[in-house]
Parts: C-alpha cells; sequence; structure tokens
C-alpha cells in the first residue's frame, strides 16, 4: 500500500510538473551517479561514466570526453 500511495504522489506530481522535479529525485538516488559504469545494449558492452540523466530520462554516459545518449541498456 505504502508503495502504491508514494507512487501516486510522483505520479501527481510528472503529471503536475513534468519530468524536472523526478528527474532530480531520480539523480539522488542513482545507482553509480557520477562514477565508472558498465553496460550492455544488445551483447554488446559500453564503458564510461555515468554523466547524467537528460530531460527526457536517457542516461548519459561519458567516454574519452564523448557524451553517449543511452535511452536502454542493462547494467552490469
Amino acid at each position: 500500500r505504502l508503495f502504491l500511495e508514494q507512487f501516486s504522489l510522483l505520479y501527481q506530481s510528472w503529471l503536475d510538473f513534468g519530468f524536472a522535479i523526478l528527474r532530480k529525485i531520480w539523480i539522488r538516488k542513482a545507482f553509480k551517479y557520477g562514477e565508472y559504469l558498465q553496460l550492455t545494449i544488445d551483447n554488446q558492452k559500453i564503458e564510461g561514466i555515468f554523466k547524467d540523466i537528460d530531460e527526457i530520462g536517457n542516461l548519459l554516459l561519458e567516454q574519452n570526453n564523448i557524451i553517449k545518449i543511452i535511452n536502454f541498456a542493462e547494467i552490469l
């Protein structure tokens, strides 16, 4: 029940204010934010620094000073 109550509050926040407020919460709780990550996409290993989450929820991964936009992956 607590999950549904919290989810409802977050969902209403998203409806009222868009993704910006959820993005702040997401970043605060994000696994390995600002740290080295290893990901797999279609069985291909990708690694880099988890730099940010963009305005639509994509993970921004830095590799050799280049930012890659990742919209789906498995974190290893």
